[in-house]
């Protein structure tokens, strides 16, 4: 029988994987640097928009200041993140103008 030759393509699933496990990093990154304190049982944030009281899980969410789109090298990177509340991420979202430079 013969042997073929591996493809040299990525797998979609693999691919998928890693980039699961990267944006983990990344979230979790950004949660470790803008947490309020190390002891409260849940990690609780400021929104860096309103400055509302945000929980991981319930309301926060990590934001891309500068979008993956125009910055795909930042895609992964905490220092181009920040946390905001699930109304703040959607009001930007569905209004560019209103996003900062």
């Amino acid at each position: 029988m013969p042997s073929f030759p591996k493809p040299k393509y990525v797998d979609h699933c693999e691919r998928k994987a890693t980039h699961d496990r990267k944006a983990k990093a990344f979230r979790d990154a950004v949660w470790k640097r803008d947490r309020i304190s190390d002891y409260t049982p849940n990690e609780v944030a400021r929104c860096q928009r309103c400055r509302g009281l945000v929980v991981r899980g319930k309301g926060g969410e990590v934001d891309h200041i500068k979008p993956r789109s125009t910055h795909p090298e930042l895609k992964y990177d905490p220092s181009n993140g920040r946390i905001v509340c699930h109304e703040c991420n959607r009001f930007y979202k569905t209004h560019p103008l209103e996003r900062e430079p």
